[in-house]
């Protein structure tokens, strides 16, 4: 791998600035126990005004995935499925980047990779948005983009209701990814971040953080960041639906509020203020939802998860993985 400062986009030279709309991309998309969800997205892509050049759909068994139809019509992408072979968006993901690799798709020029979830609906503009940043920026490694509304802490949206945001007939809702065009970021937003070709075929997940891997996307952000800056895009538009089929238990989630951020802490890829601070509003927000929880959020089940953590770290057992036992 090139040393700091000087990596290059993929199959481009830095002496000369390339159209954004001919850089190449990939998409990966992971998915678990929603094949209808990933379908649409990827129909959504086939739309998009720069059309990836692969887009690769990682579940962890056969159910996760809609059936291989080939192409329905003119302008139809043609989806690669893959099976993982144990759940986990952190291993789901990584084994995306490791076909895209067996494959030579990074040979091939790719200039960039977009990580979207299942349930995340992307502007049709938003990779061709993403592309110009790179190629006005050489120096950036990655990029995340402006939810106009986030369904994770709601009951969820729909796709109706997320294409009623993208096209303008409902106003945008409050989001901390409402931030100023290409500022920078210690963290992308794993619904939907981008990352430089020629760092991802080489950097990977971690895979100690298993099924919903909670701040996986920081943990990725802190690998890329040392090699140059990750940005907020406004021009990167798209809605989070956060459907709630398909996610992990109250309790578990919880636990991974506690344990995974001591473990990126662990591994030198995130401060310990920004641990504390992450941790300590999760026991406060589980403490105080847990009171009159709403239907679509287990935060009874995530209070006893973060307690059960807190006990495991004062005797010393506390990591990602013992949700798997819970």
């Amino acid at each position: 791998m090139a040393g700091q400062g000087d990596i290059a986009l993929a199959g481009h030279s830095t002496s000369e600035t390339p159209s954004a709309t001919r850089l190449p991309c990939a998409v990966i998309i992971a998915t678990k126990g929603r094949p209808d969800y990933a379908r649409r997205i990827v129909d959504a892509l086939a739309a998009q005004t720069l059309r990836p050049e692969r887009v690769v759909v990682v579940g962890s068994e056969a159910a996760d995935l809609f059936a291989d139809d080939g192409p329905v019509g003119p302008g139809a992408l043609q989806p690669e499925l893959v099976l993982a072979g144990r759940p986990g968006l952190t291993i789901q993901r990584n084994a995306g980047l490791d076909l895209l690799v067996r494959t030579g798709a990074f040979a091939d020029g790719l200039a960039f990779i977009a990580f979207f979830d299942d349930d995340f609906l992307p502007a049709p503009d938003w990779l061709e948005a993403c592309a110009e940043v790179f190629a006005d920026r050489p120096d950036v490694v990655g990029v995340t983009g402006h939810v106009l509304a986030d369904g994770i802490k709601l009951a969820g949206y729909t796709f109706e209701e997320a294409e009623s945001f993208l096209d303008g007939r409902r106003p945008p809702t409050p989001h901390w990814t409402d931030r100023p065009d290409r500022s920078e970021t210690e963290g992308a937003y794993g619904c939907n971040m981008a990352f430089r070709a020629d760092l991802t075929e080489t950097l990977r997940f971690d895979e100690e953080l298993p099924l919903y891997g909670w701040q996986e996307d920081s943990d990725y952000t802190a690998q890329v960041r040392r090699y140059g800056p990750v940005l907020f895009a406004r021009t990167c538009r798209g809605v989070h639906m956060g459907t709630k089929s398909g996610r992990t238990s109250g309790v578990r989630m919880g636990y991974s509020q506690v344990a995974n951020p001591i473990h990126i802490v662990g591994r030198g890829n995130m401060k310990v203020s920004r641990a504390a601070f992450l941790v300590g509003r999760a026991l406060v927000a589980n403490a105080l939802k847990s009171l009159s929880p709403p239907e679509f959020i287990d935060y009874r089940g995530r209070l006893r998860g973060s307690a059960i953590a807190l006990a495991d770290l004062v005797r010393g057992r506390c990591r990602p993985g013992r949700i798997l036992e819970l």
